[in-house]
């Protein structure tokens, strides 16, 4: 199924609020599980998807180096790479494969591809949307603060089937902001446990019929983690484009791991683009992007609807079977497999970007936080920095 089928069959699934719901809900659940939240988290989520759709999900310091070398003699080595799973190692192809799969998840169960990291920040937004709680013209949450309890039925208008969270009490305060040129409101949430009051996720939330604007931030240090992540999208539903900005970043020596995601799609000329990187920090109190180390930092162009060919480029270090280096070439969409035999990215699309060169806006990326309060304080300015693939690279 293409990115523009599954986009269709998600929003014809939202033609009546919700996905998911079954003959079981009566008309008044439906009413209050009908939202702006939940329409905006299903379109920003169907974007997600469709971006990660350039490649099938079946293939299963400031610089990185001066060469780049052709993709194909590295692409099919066993055992070349971390399993992105965090058990044994695989292919650099099962790896991206991994990566590009909105539904894959590591032996934690936890969602660990940029979709899935995004996505997983949302649906605590989404259980928000469900909730039915009184909104004002902005169609979001009225001004205030607001407690309701998890149902089965919300959890099943979001997709969700963790079943464990039915009956956990929400709280969330919700503030119309004074700057509304891209979010309307913002929401506190405090999770069930006295701890995670410190530590509320947060939220930027603008969802009507020309965009859908989403910010999301948490602070692990309630549940004993130096560490904070944020997400950003921002979804032009007139041009029908999409970027979004994700980063999880520690400060103290356990966790030491860092994680940067941005991406761009215009389904209107059927372009996509994302800029990532998945590793870790030698070294995670001093600060310094020179410590990053046993990694993969990845671009990516393509076509999701038409196929064709993907530019990759892919900058590897320490991993346990494949030379420290960058590694460019075409990837073919439908099975994942290296269609070429030099080192190249004039692919489908076009030209991609060498990791060489674009590695830099992973390490700026990096360096620009001290803290997790870098990344958690969010507001209502907080955006992607960046216009279009022009920019994101």
């Amino acid at each position: 199924m293409s990115a523009i089928q599954k986009l269709i069959l998600i929003l014809s699934l939202f033609s009546v609020g919700f996905i998911g719901c079954s003959q079981e809900l009566t008309d008044d659940e439906e009413g209050d599980i009908t939202s702006v939240i939940i329409t905006g988290v299903s379109e920003a989520n169907s974007k997600l998807t469709a971006t990660a759709d350039m490649i099938s999900s079946s293939a299963g310091s400031s610089s990185v180096g001066t060469l780049s070398t052709n993709l194909d003699s590295v692409w099919n080595t066993a055992n070349g790479v971390g399993a992105l799973s965090n058990t044994g190692q695989e292919t650099l192809k099962e790896w991206i494969g991994n990566m590009f799969d909105p539904t894959f998840v590591n032996t934690n169960d936890a969602k660990v591809t940029f979709a899935g990291r995004i996505t997983n920040a949302l649906d605590v937004l989404c259980i928000l949307g469900a909730a039915g709680l009184t909104t004002d013209s902005t169609g979001l949450p009225e001004d205030g603060n607001h407690t309701f309890t998890i149902t089965a039925a919300m959890l099943t208008a979001c997709g969700n089937s963790e079943t464990s969270m039915i009956d956990a009490e929400i709280s969330l305060t919700a503030t119309t902001l004074t700057n509304t040129a891209i979010y309307d409101k913002s929401f506190s949430v405090d999770l069930p446990g006295a701890a995670n009051d410190a530590c509320p996720f947060v939220f930027q939330v603008k969802a009507n019929s020309s965009v859908v604007n989403i910010a999301t931030a948490e602070d692990q240090n309630c549940d004993g983690r130096d560490q904070a992540s944020a997400s950003v999208i921002r979804y032009d539903i007139t041009n029908q484009t999409m970027r979004f900005r994700y980063i999880s970043q520690a400060f103290g020596a356990d966790p030491s791991g860092f994680e940067f995601y941005r991406g761009y799609l215009n389904e209107a000329s059927d372009e996509a683009y994302v800029l990532g990187f998945y590793g870790g920090d030698s070294n995670p109190a001093a600060g310094s992007s020179a410590n990053l180390d046993g990694y993969i930092g990845f671009s990516a162009a393509g076509r999701p609807s038409a196929g064709g060919t993907v530019a990759v480029s892919a900058a590897v270090d320490n991993q346990p079977g494949i030379a420290d280096d960058v590694y460019n070439g075409c990837v073919d969409s439908s099975n994942g497999n290296v269609t070429s035999t030099t080192d190249t990215l004039n692919c489908t699309l076009g030209g991609g970007a060498d990791m060489t060169g674009s590695f830099s806006e992973i390490t700026d990326a990096y360096d620009a936080n001290n803290a997790r309060s870098d990344i958690y304080d969010i507001d209502a300015t907080t955006d992607v920095d960046f216009t279009d693939d022009t920019d994101m690279f």
